[in-house]
């Protein structure tokens, strides 16, 4: 009976020792769970601060875009203002010249009339003579 009652302490011994290893353990296990979840936690905060920061980023991005639009179209705009532009000065230029070539025609014309009415002041004098 004594071997048995060695044994039994021995075993319970063991037991014991067993136990306060798994207990250790457990505890060791718990400290880093509760490690990780602190982590995981920053982890989501700085997660969700990034998240809001491209957000503003992609809103930034879309105001630049539409900006681009606007300053595209309004190139565009000042393209065809600048082709009409340029059409209106070549018909003032067109016109400019027929008038030129219109004056020319006048002056001879005038030229042509001074010489006509010396001829014919001159067939009048001799009428008068």
């Amino acid at each position: 009976m004594r071997k048995l009652a060695e044994k039994s302490s021995q075993s319970a011994g063991e037991i014991d020792g067993v136990t306060t290893t798994l207990s250790d353990k457990a505890a060791r296990a718990e400290e880093a769970i509760e490690s990780g979840l602190t982590s995981l936690h920053a982890t989501l905060e700085h997660i969700d601060r990034v998240t809001v920061m491209l957000d503003q980023a992609g809103n930034s991005v879309g105001e630049a875009s539409n900006g681009v639009n606007d300053i595209a179209a309004t190139v565009r705009e000042q393209s065809q203002v600048s082709t009409q532009v340029a059409q209106h000065v070549e018909n003032i230029a067109r016109m400019a010249e027929e008038n030129h070539v219109g004056i020319m025609q006048t002056a001879d014309d005038i030229r042509h009339l001074g010489e006509l009415a010396e001829e014919l002041e001159a067939a009048i004098r001799r009428f008068k003579v």
